[in-house]
């Protein structure tokens, strides 16, 4: 068992205009990797589950130190890279390096740790159930995996030995796949809850080691910290998600990205931090052409990340990339003037062409997209050429390198004066989602005291199961089912195997419940006509022969095993004048 490596340096808080500043301390913490215990790993490695195990451990840990970093409560210690420290150390002992170098990597002075940080694993399971099911196209393959932890987080004091707080994290994760008939798959999408294992694992332990460490108060001049006080430290850089828009079509396409990286490196500064679709959500094939990141170049390489353009809007693609703020760069207008000075008194001809490009730029709220801070910025490059000299040069590179370095002061400076603040984003609602197939229904089938099955007057609408819910782009969950969304407008997208796609954009808030009408897909309407005209010949009343029975249970052993459900949300009591078969049959 090994200790953790992360190596954050303690602000500077300042004690007053024309004082010196004052280091704020924090209270020193070492976090020892996640580990099973040996039980735990020999009944994994049994049952064939020891790399799923692995894939949460060494997934968890850096998360972990990214949950406890991100709080800046703590100095969190060098541990788990002590080799690669130790090698550093050795270079600069061997003479060639510079040993008066203040920067030089010390030896025998590694820091210590108040508190130490444990998280064991005392019980996994990796569960996977899979099932046939037969639908429109035949039979599909389904899976369901889900992945059951235990881990108990301790805290020690390392100057006592003492066991400061113990504490236990339950979670359960788990994640579904349907492989449609004919469809051939490679690898498995369930893999997908290891992942979300890890994230809950890494945030819920570090929610609970965050809670138990009281924080300590700066030490006053010449004194030491008191235990327990509060911190007044100073505020962490504001993240902003940068888009880069193009409204001129004279600027080429590929210029675009060039101008994001510009003014990404002309703004990033001590108070600001800048996040990036193309570093966050897009696929690593964005970044070169050839080469190992250049992908397989397939025509499908970018579907993923235009369709996310398609269904998302910049506020909420910032909200999940964990933005505080959006700054927007527009390159508004470019122009081009050309002039001429032939002299000949003078023996004068100059050619002097210039470009003006005109750029925009905004600080925006991270959740309501209202503008904080914008301005406008003028970049000139101008060309002269004589009969002796003719320079060729790219003048639109010239113009947007000087038009991003302009963007970069100004709304640093807003940024470091307090009039852009992160934005406070609000709370979650829940959100009712269901589904109904539009225009299928099943007549009313019921039971007599006699024993006697008769058609009833009423028509039930029919309601698919697991239909995915994706919202702004990305999947939230499933229908019928509540999900928590931000407040506000957002694009939301149903799909499932064998139905029509529906879109729609919904103004979330707390209570909202969402019914999205639903089609089959033409080759499931075409199987459910036949269904459809043996219904229509059912006459209201008329009491069924053995023969029609066995054609409805078939129907509805069908419509089960297609996760197809009778939608009861109106109706009060099937059972009411006698006992519904369907509720038999399809509960």
């Amino acid at each position: 068992m090994h200790l953790a490596f992360l190596a954050v340096l303690a602000p500077l808080a300042a004690s007053g205009a024309l004082c010196a500043q004052t280091p704020v301390e924090k209270p020193r913490l070492a976090i020892r990797a996640i580990a099973a215990t040996p039980a735990v790993q020999a009944q994994a490695k049994a049952e064939g589950t020891d790399n799923a195990l692995m894939q949460v451990e060494q997934g968890a840990d850096p998360q972990l130190l990214d949950a406890l970093a991100e709080t800046g409560r703590f100095e969190l210690v060098a541990r788990s890279d002590l080799p690669s420290v130790s090698k550093e150390q050795d270079l600069t002992l061997s003479g060639n390096v510079n040993v008066m170098d203040p920067e030089a990597a010390r030896a025998f002075q590694l820091a210590g740790a108040r508190y130490v940080a444990t998280v064991t694993i005392g019980n996994f399971q990796d569960i996977s159930e899979r099932t046939e099911l037969l639908n429109q196209f035949g039979s599909a393959k389904a899976e369901r995996r889900t992945i059951d932890l235990q881990a108990t987080v301790k805290i020690f004091d390392t100057t006592t030995g003492a066991l400061f707080r113990s504490t236990t994290v339950t979670l359960s994760e788990a994640a579904t796949n349907e492989i449609m008939p004919g469809v051939e798959q490679k690898g498995s999408k369930t893999n997908v809850v290891l992942g979300q294992a890890a994230a809950r694992l890494a945030r819920e332990a570090a929610a609970r080691i965050a809670g138990s460490i009281p924080e300590v108060a700066a030490a006053p001049s010449g004194g030491a910290a008191a235990p327990g006080g509060s911190v007044s430290a100073s505020a962490r850089p504001l993240r902003l998600a940068i888009f880069v828009k193009q409204r001129p079509g004279c600027i080429p396409a590929e210029k675009v990205p060039v101008f994001e990286d510009l003014v990404t490196a002309a703004v990033t500064g001590p108070s600001t931090e800048i996040i990036r679709r193309e570093d966050v959500v897009n696929a690593v094939n964005r970044f070169a052409r050839e080469g190992a990141n250049a992908g397989t170049a397939g025509p499908d390489a970018e579907t993923v990340d235009r369709l996310l353009s398609d269904r998302t809007s910049a506020s909420q693609l910032a909200a999940q990339m964990g933005a505080d703020l959006i700054l927007t760069a527009s390159i508004s207008q470019l122009q081009t003037a050309k002039r001429r000075l032939d002299d000949p008194s003078t023996g004068t001809a100059t050619d002097v062409e210039q470009w003006t490009l005109i750029a925009t730029y905004g600080v925006l709220d991270g959740a309501t997209g209202a503008s904080k801070t914008a301005g406008t910025v003028q970049a000139d490059f101008a060309n002269r050429s004589t009969r002796e000299l003719k320079v060729e040069v790219d003048a639109v590179d010239q113009v947007l390198r000087d038009a991003a370095a302009r963007i970069g002061p100004p709304v640093r400076t807003a940024i470091e004066s307090g009039r852009t603040t992160a934005a406070t984003a609000a709370a979650e609602v829940q959100v009712r989602f269901s589904a109904v197939l539009a225009d299928l229904s099943v007549p009313d089938v019921r039971i007599d005291a006699s024993g006697q099955y008769s058609v009833g007057a009423n028509n039930y609408q029919l309601a698919p199961m697991d239909v995915q819910v994706i919202v702004d782009g990305m999947a939230i969950g499933n229908a019928p089912g509540s999900l928590p969304l931000r407040p506000g407008i957002h694009r939301a997208r149903f799909q499932r195997p064998g139905l029509e796609p529906v879109e729609m954009v919904i103004n979330a808030r707390e209570g909202l419940a969402v019914s999205v009408p639903m089609q089959l897909s033409p080759e499931g309407r075409a199987n459910w006509q036949r269904d459809a005209a043996f219904f229509n010949d059912l006459k209201n009343g008329a009491v069924l022969r053995d023969a029609e029975l066995i054609k409805i249970r078939a129907i509805a052993d069908f419509l089960k095993q297609s996760s197809v459900r009778i939608d009861t949300s109106n109706v009060q009591n099937l059972n009411v004048g006698g006992q519904s078969l369907w509720w038999q049959l399809i509960p």
